[in-house]
């Protein structure tokens, strides 16, 4: 589009799909060449759990927030 020519960096698509075999291979093809990625806004430790919550409740930048989970011995 004329907005995307005007606009230089990284473009966005969304997707979606039902979680079904086929698809899902596919977008792992996606993920696993490169040609797509999730953008990541903040991630928070487990830990801090509360804090997210109050980040997703309010104005925050482009991209997805994650809670980062780990077992002990790892």
């Amino acid at each position: 589009t004329v907005l995307q020519k005007a606009m230089p960096g990284p473009t966005m698509a969304y997707c979606q799909v039902q979680p079904d075999g086929p698809a899902l291979e596919w977008l792992a093809t996606l993920y696993g060449t490169g040609a797509a990625r999730v953008v990541l806004d903040r991630t928070f430790a487990l830990a801090d759990v509360m804090e997210a919550h109050r980040h997703l409740e309010g104005r925050h930048g482009p991209g997805k927030s994650a809670l980062l989970i780990s077992d002990e011995g790892e």
